[in-house]
């Protein structure tokens, strides 16, 4: 595996975003000298794609940092759905150090470090928060064009996918007492997220009084376990309502939510947006590719 180190005091500058969705199951990509770095997240399908000698196979939820100068191509055709961008690294010499797997340096880099590093490819860890933020970025690219803004956008989203992979494992493990207590409520959390979940339930799983795994939460994350919930429930809602045309009331019924008006409730407190002013701001269909 290789991975690519960059760092954020270097100039990253978008060329072109968007979201593509494969025509038909005989769709092959296409063949080329690929100049700048693209990076691909997949949605749906899987997509069967090469850079010189090197073949990759990518399905939903897995990301590619495609490095220049190569030879990029498909060998098989790929019914498939993915978000992309391209862009180059430093004023354009596009020189990331580039580490295998003996080489790499001791991750995560120390607090303040603007440098970070990714790998080739991947399984991405919390791929709702990924897909938000590409959201964002092509409705700002539709919206004003603004290089500068993309750009930033780009910067934001390649770290967000280097903390989930380096951060959040070690911000869990690192200083605290009884870190299996933290973990296993977010492995409950997440296992029973789309359920109407209380903390009562949560305490009585794990063998512990309410109020002791409460007040433990809020020390260790700053959120209560309400607020945690809520958070990651309106993530999932956010990439529901821009990936699907799933209605709302279905949505919120996946949800836990006992009825849509709770539900639209709720996301308005946490977004500002009523569910349908989200979809029509973030629904986006850009099928093309470049």
């Amino acid at each position: 595996m290789n991975y690519a180190e960059f760092d954020s005091d270097h100039n990253f500058v978008s060329s072109i975003v968007g979201k593509f969705i494969a025509p038909n199951r005989e769709w092959i990509h296409m063949s080329r000298m690929l100049l700048d770095f693209e990076f691909i997240v997949m949605t749906k399908g899987t997509l069967y794609i090469a850079e010189n000698n090197k073949k990759y196979e990518l399905h939903e939820g897995e990301w590619m940092l495609c490095c220049p100068p190569c030879h990029q191509y498909g060998y098989k055709t790929s019914l498939c759905e993915f978000y992309w961008f391209h862009f180059s690294y430093n004023d354009n010499q596009n020189d990331p150090i580039i580490y295998n797997d003996n080489t790499k340096p001791h991750l995560p880099f120390d607090i303040g470090s603007k440098k970070f590093v990714l790998p080739k490819y991947g399984k991405v860890p919390s791929l709702d928060r990924i897909l938000i933020l590409m959201k964002q970025l092509l409705d700002c690219d539709r919206r004003y064009r603004n290089i500068n803004l993309n750009s930033c956008y780009i910067n934001l989203i390649l770290n967000e996918l280097y903390s989930q992979l380096y951060l959040t494992e070690t911000d869990i493990s690192k200083d605290h007492g009884n870190d299996q207590l933290y973990t296993d409520i977010l492995d409950y959390v997440s296992w029973r997220i789309h359920d109407n979940l209380k903390v009562n339930e949560i305490a009585d799983h794990l063998g512990f009084n309410a109020k002791y795994i409460t007040t433990f939460f809020k020390h260790r994350s700053g959120l209560s376990i309400k607020q945690y919930i809520m958070r990651e429930k309106m993530n999932l809602a956010k990439a529901r309502l821009s990936e699907s045309d799933t209605p709302v009331g279905v949505i919120a019924m996946e949800l836990g939510f006992s009825d849509s008006q709770g539900f639209s409730n709720a996301f308005r407190n946490c977004t500002g947006q009523t569910p349908s002013s989200y979809r029509n701001t973030y629904g986006l269909n850009k099928n093309y590719h470049v």
